[in-house]
């Protein structure tokens, strides 16, 4: 009988596992694993198969600590868990320390770091313990996931030793509120608190403390009542404070406009009841709240911080405002003028969007400890590929000179569903061929990591749906890699052709330098094959929409930032379908794209800013009308020659 794999969540409190990490907790369960839960509680958690009570108290200074990391060390060992997932600052600590045993055993170590303590403009005090602490812990770490882009590129740039992935939070689920909402009678809700259809409600949902800051919107309230009558700021959370600031409001005798509600259960429908989400928090990890508003299409006002700045684009779905007039100001700007919103940045902090992204790198940290020598894992997405061309991608694989390989086929949504050819070829090589899904298309980075959470070899190819491999390719990649260990991977040359046959060749530079980045991608995608170890160092391709279609080109500026080099082997080894198809996927979007690539590549690789005006290349381009476009690209791919610049 197959064992089951095991996961365990770590956090300081029950509250926190319920509150945010139960449909991660049903994921897992439903996939077969074996749940387990520890914190310093003993409450029933669903999902949950096993729970373990540790000493783990919110006061690093506490001895029960150091009795916790015993306790923790003792269950670990028992165990054997495959996957460890750690949350709460405390909860992460302990279980880090107590886990280094068990990660050289095999155990893959995660920590969700729901904000960091040290952050631009945090104090120095902040910066000195947290950040110390943090980049100790972060050596015994596998994997360190953000939820907000600052914490990101800080754990990046500073946490080297560890692999650092930026998920958008931990899943706002959108479908349960608007199911809450569905039925609600606006209306009816407002009376019921005293307000009337006429009256403008902001909702500010926070519990009452001094980082919450809810003073600036009450002395933003003490202007706006002189000119709007009918407005109300209701005040949605715990006090913390005491009635500190239902004095406030009782001195300024704002009474009639500024309504404490304390902690409530129907957020949601008092959020629905509002015209504006507002917060004023000098600091937050990310801001749910404000989430959850946008998603039920109320506009956003709020103060710069690095969570509110993931949320609010201005003037699409909301302001910023960092005073007590600006405030005055803008909230006055969505009275008068109502204007119109666009929540569509919103759904990358869905629910499903979080754990569709956390189980593939779960595949992915599990495949690390499972690489088999010699083996190729090939990727390969499809996306409304013809059958014929996809039958040819396929057979140019199965005829290779070497056969040490399995082909991981992962369809990203196309309507033209690819299942009945894919599934005649597994059922001829079973053992060689997988085929997955996305529920929904996610474009190319996604997909590719996706294949990788079932990828098993000791090399990762890569293999278009409507490309060609020539017999002997992986043979000759791998036996280059083999005889030069200074390179993580290779590429080739490629031809071009379509339905007429052959009609160019590209020309890469062979041995490619840091210079080589300045025009374009110095390597053909498709034909790549990688040590799997370098992908892992890198955290794999970056899932963006603004990197999509140069997700590659990406890929190449993170390996040699971290050091890794790679090469290109001049024979052809790849044919590469460039038809009328091919340039009509040449978008604009894509051209933006590749201008982001280089904006964030050339900073990672240091290139003299003299060549920064090669990074408008791509939209100088892209302004060509499409004839002559088509005309100079078969041009340029004849002649190529990646000439060395000046550096």
């Amino acid at each position: 009988m197959k064992k089951m794999k095991k996961i365990l969540y770590v956090a300081t409190v029950d509250s926190h596992i319920i509150a945010f990490h139960v449909p991660y907790l049903k994921m897992m369960h439903e996939k077969g694993w074996e749940v387990h839960v520890a914190t310093n509680g003993r409450e029933t958690i669903p999902y949950c198969d096993k729970k373990h009570t540790i000493c783990i108290e919110r006061n690093p200074y506490r001895l029960n600590n150091l009795k916790a990391i015993k306790q923790m060390k003792e269950l670990l060992k028992k165990e054997h868990f495959d996957i460890i997932h750690c949350h709460t600052p405390m909860g992460s600590v302990i279980t880090r320390i107590a886990a280094r045993k068990a990660r050289k055993e095999g155990a893959r170590i995660i920590y969700t770091s729901h904000g960091f303590h040290f952050y631009k403009g945090a104090p120095l005090i902040n910066w000195i313990i947290f950040y110390t602490v943090e980049k100790a812990l972060s050596k015994h770490t596998d994997v360190i996931f953000t939820i907000n882009r600052e914490d990101y590129e800080i754990s990046r740039k500073k946490f080297k030793k560890t692999h650092v992935e930026y998920i958008p939070g931990i899943g706002v689920d959108d479908e349960k509120i608007n199911n809450i909402v569905k039925t609600q009678d606006i209306n009816k809700t407002r009376k019921k608190l005293g307000f009337t259809k006429n009256d403008f409600l902001m909702i500010y949902t926070a519990r009452l403390d001094k980082n919450k800051n809810q003073l600036m919107l009450i002395e933003a309230m003490e202007q706006l009542v002189n000119s709007y009558k009918n407005i109300h700021l209701l005040l949605v959370g715990k006090d913390e404070l005491s009635g500190y600031y239902q004095n406030i409001v009782n001195k300024k005798h704002l009474e009639e406009h500024v309504h404490f509600l304390g902690f409530r259960k129907d957020i949601y429908k008092l959020m629905n009841a509002s015209d504006l989400a507002v917060s004023a928090s000098s600091r937050e990890g990310l801001g749910i709240s404000l989430i959850e508003a946008s998603i039920l299409k109320k506009g956003l006002i709020a103060t710069h911080n690095r969570g509110h700045n993931e949320i609010i684009t201005e003037g699409a779905n909301g302001y910023f405002a960092d005073s007590v007039n600006e405030f005055v100001k803008k909230i006055s700007y969505v009275i008068d003028n109502k204007p119109a919103l666009n929540h569509e940045n919103i759904s990358k902090f869905t629910l499903k969007n979080a754990l569709e992204k956390t189980a593939i790198i779960y595949g992915v940290q599990l495949n690390k400890t499972n690489s088999i020598p010699g083996l190729i894992s090939i990727l390969m997405g499809t996306y409304n590929n013809s059958k014929k061309h996809l039958s040819e991608s396929i057979e140019s694989i199965l005829y290779q000179t070497y056969s040490n390989w399995e082909l991981i086929i992962c369809d990203d949504g196309s309507i033209k569903n690819p299942a009945a050819l894919i599934d005649k070829y597994k059922k001829r090589y079973p053992n060689k061929i997988k085929f997955i899904k996305n529920g929904t298309n996610k474009g190319l980075n996604y997909t590719l990591n996706h294949c990788m959470q079932y990828a098993h070899g000791e090399f990762i190819a890569r293999q278009d749906a409507d490309d060609i491999s020539t017999p002997d390719r992986f043979e000759k990649e791998i036996n280059f890699l083999r005889k030069n260990k200074k390179y993580s991977f290779v590429s080739s040359n490629m031809f071009y052709f379509d339905e007429k046959g052959i009609w160019g060749k590209s020309a890469q530079a062979e041995y490619p330098e840091r210079i080589n980045f300045v025009k374009g991608s110095p390597f053909c995608h498709a034909p790549v094959l990688i040590y799997k170890s370098a992908m892992e160092d890198v955290n794999y391709y970056t899932i963006s929409n603004y990197l999509l279609r140069v997700e590659d080109y990406h890929l190449w500026f993170k390996l040699y930032s971290r050091g890794y080099k790679g090469a290109n082997i001049v024979e052809p080894l790849y044919k590469m379908r460039d038809d009328n198809n091919a340039s009509k996927r040449r978008t604009w979007s894509n051209r933006i794209n590749e201008f982001h690539a280089k904006k964030i590549g050339f900073k990672m690789l240091k290139i003299p800013k003299k060549y920064n005006i090669y990074k408008y290349r791509s939209i100088i381009v892209g302004l060509l009308p499409r004839p002559l476009y088509n005309y100079l690209h078969k041009k340029n791919i004849k002649r190529i020659d990646n000439e060395n610049l000046e550096g």
